[in-house]
């Protein structure tokens, strides 16, 4: 089962990469909750799928250029580790962007039922009972 939960979250970062939000949404379970990092400015957590419209759409909107990679998944039974590479330049600024950081998604019935955001794969890893 974890295998395919691997498989699944692959699929929705790939649509995400593509820059196809609906296609990223459509993996998504309608009462997902995304969480922010705990050390975000004013860390929020977005609910269903037009609260990670808007999240997405927030963070595209800063940003001239704009991409997210999924880079390494790491099965952790109804949890995935995923390893993810932000890369963009700021509308105004101009200034270029290069983030890394690691989600940790829930995946239940064949869904994303939540994600949680960490600074590194490390954090996610240990936030659902691995040791990296």
């Amino acid at each position: 089962m974890s295998q395919k939960n691997v498989e699944i979250v692959k699929a929705a970062f790939a649509h995400l990469g593509r820059g196809d939000l609906e296609g990223f949404v459509a993996h998504l379970d309608s009462d997902i909750e995304w969480w922010d990092r705990g050390d975000a400015l004013d860390p929020e957590v977005f609910r269903g799928h037009d609260g990670v419209r808007r999240l997405v759409g927030g963070v595209v909107a800063h940003f001239a250029t704009w991409r997210t990679e999924a880079t390494d998944f790491t099965d952790a039974g109804e949890h995935v580790v995923v390893s993810i590479h932000h890369t963009g330049r700021g509308r105004t600024s101009g200034i270029p962007v290069d983030q890394r950081e690691a989600y940790a998604c829930r995946v239940r019935d064949g869904k994303i039922i939540e994600v949680r955001e960490y600074a590194s794969a490390g954090e996610a890893l240990k936030a659902v009972g691995l040791e990296e």
